[in-house]
């Protein structure tokens, strides 16, 4: 107990201190309070709990406002296909023509109760496609409870993304499935790293490296020379990584990807250094909620952004 308490404590602290927790329990007050306020004055009202600073979403400026200025009013026309982690393959596949580019994909449908456990290699990964951070890792699969597994997917197909996490009603116009694929191998990592390319009118212009761990993750940014950005987004900055052999190739991947967005992030792996796979398409990362430390690189990124505004705002998906 004492030990949970003191990582807790070390946690917030390396996270911007007291006043973050602060922020933090008032937002979690805020929460409770949702149902009773407009989307806009909710959103404005968590970005100040979590981000630090009152936002303009009527005339963003930083990266954070955009992206919210993106789900409360400008919602992107391909941003249910892209989003949704089944579809978003194919799409891939048009825009650059590389099935090699696609992780093999063991069972896909929306009855968990038939996945082929008993065919299925000791290491797997299951997924939900209609929501993002829903996935279990298999490691070994004779530690594994079936029953709990399919419990689990089962509670992913009966529940709506927006539900705990707000405005990205985009997620809930997917046609929900479950999605086994393979475990993607590394023989430096316990998971693979995973690269995350910000394109900015279909050009990369920086590049996230997030290790991961099992109850965590680190990342460090780099721009497209592999130079460090001196700034942390949301989470513990990682240590260096060695720029990776295929870094050209994936940066003319990420971009064909990218190509026709003004704004996106391309996910990709490359384990050992030697093949890359998709990961996924991300149009609105840490939903517009993760801080930047110092705050300048918010708005430095954000002016990279050239989004068209809609002042009339028909596009909003909440009219």
């Amino acid at each position: 107990m004492g030990l949970r308490v003191y990582k807790r404590a070390i946690n917030i602290y390396q996270h911007g201190g007291a006043l973050l927790f602060l922020r933090k329990l008032l937002w979690s007050v805020l929460l409770r309070l949702y149902v009773f306020m407009s989307p806009v004055v909710f959103a404005k009202l968590e970005m100040f709990f979590i981000l630090g600073y009152w936002p303009n979403i009527d005339n963003p400026k930083t990266l954070n406002e955009k992206i919210n200025y993106r789900k409360l009013f400008a919602p992107h026309p391909l941003s249910v296909l892209v989003s949704d982690k089944y579809a978003a393959r194919a799409y891939v596949v048009s825009k650059t023509g590389r099935r090699d580019l696609l992780n093999d994909i063991y069972f896909v449908g929306s009855e968990p109760g038939k996945i082929p456990f008993d065919d299925l290699p000791n290491k797997f990964v299951i997924k939900a496609n209609h929501g993002s951070g829903w996935n279990i890792i298999v490691f070994d699969k004779s530690h594994m409870n079936r029953d709990k597994v399919i419990a689990k997917c089962n509670m992913w197909l009966g529940r709506k993304y927006s539900d705990t996490v707000f405005s990205e009603i985009h997620y809930d116009k997917i046609i929900p499935k479950i999605i086994v694929e393979k475990f993607i191998e590394d023989s430096f990592f316990y998971l693979p790293l995973d690269y995350k390319f910000l394109c900015f009118d279909g050009k990369v212009h920086c590049i996230e490296a997030v290790i991961r761990f099992p109850d965590n993750y680190r990342e460090i940014h780099y721009d497209t020379n592999w130079n460090k950005m001196n700034f942390r987004w949301g989470t513990l900055r990682a240590k260096d990584f060695t720029k990776p052999h295929l870094l050209d190739e994936m940066i003319v991947v990420a971009e064909k990807i990218a190509g026709g967005f003004d704004f996106c992030r391309v996910d990709l792996y490359c384990p050992d250094n030697k093949k890359i796979i998709f990961g996924e398409i991300t149009l609105t990362p840490g939903s517009g909620l993760s801080p930047f430390y110092p705050r300048k690189w918010d708005y430095r990124l954000g002016k990279l952004w050239k989004m068209q505004m809609n002042p009339a705002k028909r596009g909003s998906c909440y009219q």
